[in-house]
């Protein structure tokens, strides 16, 4: 029995010395990694009665219009005259989207701004009778500047990131873009 198992044994390690054995893997691509100033969001408020009111906006003729997406209700972008580019969104989500720590900490962290900072201190902006908030931050990455109002229920964000000088550049329109912001229900009198 003993000398079985050995003949066994040996032939079992002859016969997995023969041939090479060829093994596959497959290893799934990359994601993509995300454009700087876009974010995964959670889902938008639901369309139709009692759901917030879609704004309405008047985008400056020099910025491009980009294709709108689940995130995205709308998209621009425009060039600098020294070359740099900005990226502007306006994105929605539920309630206050998870408050104003969470948000300025997020953006802060996309233009690479790390650990402790001073806290930003947001300016006031006017959208027709809406009055909301407007932060300016510049990281080693980035600028990024946010006009954000909470309408309805929901929280509305209108957003430019870009190099620096871009940002600056295009300032004043991305201001004159947020000013005239217009919900339905908030219409002047």
């Amino acid at each position: 029995m003993k000398r079985s198992f050995l003949l066994l044994a040996a032939a079992v390690s002859v016969a997995g010395c023969d041939k090479p054995v060829i093994t596959r893997y497959e290893i799934p691509k990359e994601k993509p990694r995300p454009v700087l100033g876009s974010e995964p969001a959670p889902p938008r408020p639901a369309s139709g009665p009692g759901a917030p009111a879609t704004p309405s906006w008047t985008a400056p003729k020099a910025w491009e219009e980009g294709t709108a997406s689940a995130t995205r209700l709308a998209s621009y972008s425009a060039k600098g005259e020294q070359g740099g580019l900005v990226d502007v969104s306006v994105t929605t989500f539920p309630g206050d989207a998870g408050g104003e720590e969470a948000n300025v900490g997020r953006w802060r962290t996309q233009i690479g701004i790390r650990g402790e900072a001073t806290p930003a201190v947001p300016e006031t902006v006017q959208a027709g009778p809406l009055e909301g908030q407007l932060y300016d931050l510049t990281g080693p990455l980035a600028r990024t500047l946010i006009g954000w109002f909470r309408h309805e229920g929901a929280s509305w964000f209108f957003k430019m990131t870009g190099d620096s000088a871009a940002v600056e550049e295009q300032k004043p329109a991305f201001l004159d873009f947020v000013r005239s912001v217009r919900f339905d229900s908030a219409a002047e009198p």
